[in-house]
């Protein structure tokens, strides 16, 4: 972002619901975001980037936060799956890093407790991703190896919990 509060041509941006956007430009309204992974363009109108939580990449030091609460935070897991979902649902739109690593630490508790549904696997492996997407690019690293970071950090803290 810029001293005007405007995204730069080139930036990297995050959009919850989509994934990792760049900038191609702006006319007088809307940024032209381009999402590789869905092979699409969108206009989005300045108005709506608050309400469409599009927000700049994680800082390393928000990373590092991230890691600390996949060791120590801790969850909060619905019994009845229609309001886990629910619950989810709510945070995956909220789109923030803390959002997001809540529901993928939630749903890695319950695969290992007693497994996913078909529907949760599915909504983890797309939060999952996207969250790993995020950090590889931050940390310039590849997205298994993320996953795979973040997987350890999460199972250290169900072992301190155990203990």
């Amino acid at each position: 972002m810029n001293n005007n509060g405007f995204w730069k041509e080139g930036e990297t941006v995050f959009y919850p619901q989509v994934g990792l956007g760049t900038i191609e430009g702006r006319n007088e309204e809307s940024y032209i975001i381009s999402f590789i992974e869905e092979n699409s363009k969108i206009f989005v109108p300045f108005e709506n980037i608050d309400a469409l939580k599009i927000r700049p990449l994680m800082k390393k030091e928000e990373i590092e936060d991230l890691f600390l609460f996949f060791e120590k935070g801790s969850m909060k897991i619905e019994r009845d799956w229609k309001k886990r979902y629910k619950f989810h649902n709510e945070l995956f739109l909220e789109g923030s890093p803390k959002a997001l690593g809540l529901i993928v630490k939630n749903l890695l508790f319950i695969e290992k407790k007693k497994g996913l549904t078909k529907n949760e696997r599915k909504f983890f492996e797309k939060v999952f991703t996207l969250l790993s997407l995020e950090i590889s690019k931050v940390l310039k690293k590849g997205v298994d190896e993320v996953k795979t970071e973040i997987k350890e950090r999460v199972f250290k803290g169900f072992e301190e919990l155990s203990n």
